[in-house]
């Protein structure tokens, strides 16, 4: 499931295994600093993750009204028989199929 949240926390520059905190504030083996990226860097590597993200999909699951993934689980037979229901899929339901298999 695609979460754009964790693609933004991804795309934050990450310190080196290096730094670590304690109770006095950072400590740190490293000479010099990480450099570190700029806002505009960084909003364009999330940009370009969300590009490649949405243009490798062919299908997609659209939420329901109240945000939640359309998944629905349908008992049949007294309950010896359980299909999952997948609803507001758009695209092509072929490699939507393919890819869960």
């Amino acid at each position: 499931v695609f979460d754009p949240v964790m693609l933004l926390r991804r795309a934050a520059v990450r310190l080196p295994r290096s730094v670590y905190p304690l109770a006095s504030g950072w400590r740190t083996f490293c000479a010099a600093p990480a450099p570190q990226r700029s806002e505009a860097e960084a909003e364009a590597e999330v940009e370009r993750r969300l590009a490649d993200h949405y243009s490798s999909r062919i299908w997609r699951v659209r939420r329901s009204g109240n945000g939640s993934l359309p998944v629905y689980l349908k008992v049949q037979r007294h309950g010896t028989k359980f299909t999952t229901v997948i609803r507001h899929l758009e695209g092509d339901q072929e490699a939507f199929k393919k890819e869960l298999m």
